[in-house]
């Protein structure tokens, strides 16, 4: 069942369709939705494995690495190809955002990207650790943009920055993201200012789960909301945290 405009929930539909191989009504329904929302572009949210090489105490799969990775699946690249250029053929260019787990760590990542975007825009959420220069000669920043994510616990600001400033030069990333976990709330106007010195945008993410036995985000406190909302960092309302269907 889909909401008006709910592009994520058909596309889910269709993953789960194909798994019970009851996938043949797929393209009347996307049909459908793309006329209902009145979009020019398709914009399609794939969580592309259940993998990662952090391990972040805030992370919905924190614990349960393992488990969720027992689902992942990895399908030569000329299928997937083939996938996305089905998408384009009956609808266009499209805008895929690029979820994991690390999507860096997927087989093959940089070719089934170069690929994917010679039809699609792309961007990809990933937090820089598996970057290499190649990326930025292989890719098309008109085409493919990067969300980096900064995670304090399992990489250093100078090492991150580093990581950074390559792709900011070239185009491809102009914004970080950051969590508004407890812990590490206070260190983000510090952060802020780092990254603005570096002509970076600083983004601030509501941490959704529980902390110390209390329930986030309703469980910030007036002083933590107002470094969630002070002058000159652009607060994210929407969770940076996917919560998955199951585990």
């Amino acid at each position: 069942h889909f909401q008006k405009g709910d592009i994520k929930n058909a596309l889910q539909y269709y993953i789960d369709a194909r798994k019970a191989n009851q996938s043949k009504n797929f393209a009347r329904i996307i049909d459908e939705k793309i006329k209902l929302c009145g979009e020019n572009k398709l914009r399609i949210c794939w969580d592309i494995h259940h993998s990662c090489n952090f391990r972040c105490s805030y992370c919905w799969f924190y614990g349960k690495w393992v488990h969720a990775g027992k689902n992942n699946s990895y399908p030569p690249c000329d299928k997937i190809y083939d996938f996305w250029r089905k998408i384009y053929d009956r609808y266009g260019e499209a805008q895929i955002e690029i979820n994991g787990g690390e999507p860096f760590i997927y087989p093959n990542f940089q070719e089934l990207i170069s690929r994917i975007s010679s039809m699609h825009s792309v961007k990809i959420s990933t937090n820089l650790s598996m970057i290499d220069a190649s990326i930025i000669d292989a890719w098309d920043p008109e085409k493919v943009e990067i969300i980096s994510t900064f995670h304090p616990s399992w990489i250093n600001y100078d090492d991150f920055i580093a990581r950074v400033k390559p792709l900011r030069d070239r185009g491809f990333t102009r914004n970080v993201l950051y969590l508004a976990y407890p812990p590490q709330l206070q260190l983000s106007k510090i952060y802020k200012e780092k990254f603005n010195k570096e002509n970076m945008t600083f983004s601030i993410q509501p941490f959704s789960g529980i902390y110390d036995g209390i329930n986030y985000p309703d469980g910030y406190v007036a002083e933590e909301k107002a470094i969630l909302s002070y002058d000159g960092a652009e607060y994210q309302s929407s969770l940076s945290q996917l919560v998955p269907s199951s585990l």
